[in-house]
């Protein structure tokens, strides 16, 4: 018996409209069921110190070109995680929960131990004779800040080389730049969004990407 073919198009429509709506519902489920509060984004500063020498992290080296807002099930990498952008050196951009000082450093090329310290070159400072690592977070001095949380407006100094722990508090701490904060009051240039509440379109984009 063979089918008319009207009746072949009438079927073909209904098939379409199908499709589109439940396209159309997903997308719906996914845009009413997101977190409308905020999206992690918040920012930390830090510094490192060799041998009394600043060193610079804003060359595009350093630079992360990730989009900081991802939908629910998109492939999130380390750097997507934390890292620098806008050839902005000092301030640290955290994009998900659970980020550490490590991951962060790893990003950059750079390992962290309680009695080492290894760059981007693959260079190891070790503590040897008068010559030790120090990390400051927050105007403590830490053994290892490695496995520690990032926290919003932390700031860390690392520093390697002949001055003891207070010489190190007292004249190189003060340099951490302490923009952390004005970076979380606005929306990050980089991302869909800052640390602030997702609006309609900062919803929607999330809900398209697949």
């Amino acid at each position: 018996m063979l089918i008319p073919s009207q009746m072949l198009k009438d079927v073909s429509h209904f098939i379409g409209i199908g499709f589109l709506a439940g396209v159309l519902a997903i997308i719906a489920i996914r845009f009413v069921g997101m977190d409308v509060q905020k999206a992690t984004h918040f920012h930390a500063n830090f510094a490192v110190f060799i041998d009394g020498r600043q060193r610079d992290f804003s060359s595009d080296r350093y630079m992360q070109d990730v989009q900081g807002c991802k939908a629910i099930g998109a492939p999130v990498f380390p750097e997507d995680r934390t890292h620098l952008h806008n050839n902005v050196g000092d301030v640290i951009h955290v994009h998900d929960e659970g980020v550490t000082w490590g991951h962060f450093f790893a990003n950059i090329g750079y390992q962290l131990g309680s009695n080492y310290l290894v760059d981007d070159t693959d260079t190891i400072s070790r503590n040897i004779g008068q010559k030790s690592v120090v990390y400051i977070l927050n105007g403590e001095v830490v053994k290892n800040p490695s496995n520690q949380l990032i926290k919003s407006e932390d700031r860390l100094l690392i520093s390697y080389g002949n001055d003891p722990a207070t010489y190190v508090l007292e004249h190189q701490y003060p340099l951490i730049a302490g923009t952390a904060h004005e970076h979380n009051q606005h929306p990050d240039p980089g991302s869909c969004s800052g640390d602030i509440s997702l609006g309609f379109w900062d919803r929607l984009k999330k809900s398209l990407w697949w």
